[in-house]
């Protein structure tokens, strides 16, 4: 059996300085998307009218502590199926005042855990409203978080915690599509 053998004059050692400046843990988490949609079973004109009242008719069921137009509100994230939350958080969530665009409504909105936040990413995501046929709507949400805990979030959120964000986004997708499509076929 031959041995493995290295021709160091083919092989190029770091200096000291270049080793100090290359490989830092304090490098910036690259954020994560989460994506998702959901389809509603009512016509785009009346949960139009609702989604445009600024999440207070629809999120009103939702929330708590929700005040005048801009407040914070509080509710409960987490993970289930079909909606049903199984292990959820407490977030602050800030909604928007609803917007148009090519015949879309959105909305962009925070949600931030109340405690823990240095475990918690915070999600920043922008929602929206659009006909997608006759008496059919699709809500869907676009959102961006930063793993929390360095890279060992990163690593955390690729082995498992990135489906937990993905499942508590589908969550409060299905329960803000509830709430409107209780509104929209009323």
């Amino acid at each position: 059996m031959e041995a493995f053998q290295i021709d160091e004059s083919e092989v190029s050692w770091p200096r000291k300085h270049e080793v100090a400046k290359g490989r830092s843990s304090s490098k910036p988490t690259a954020s994560r998307f989460v994506r998702d949609f959901v389809e509603l079973d009512a016509p785009f004109g009346k949960v139009r009218s609702a989604f445009l009242d600024a999440g207070s008719t629809w999120l009103g069921p939702l929330a708590s502590d929700a005040g005048a137009e801009g407040e914070r509100l509080r509710m409960r994230i987490g993970v289930g199926d079909n909606g049903d939350t199984v292990l959820s958080k407490e977030v602050h969530l800030v909604v928007s005042q609803p917007r148009e665009s090519k015949g879309e409504l959105l909305v962009s909105l925070t949600w931030e855990a109340n405690q823990g936040t240095w475990l918690f990413p915070r999600l920043d995501a922008d929602m929206g409203l659009a006909p997608i046929g006759d008496g059919i709507c699709q809500l869907w949400l676009d959102g961006t978080y930063k793993p929390p805990l360095g890279r060992t979030g990163q690593f955390l959120d690729q082995a498992l915690l990135h489906r937990v964000a993905e499942s508590t986004v589908r969550g409060f997708l299905i329960r803000v599509a509830r709430s409107l499509e209780e509104i929209g076929n009323r």
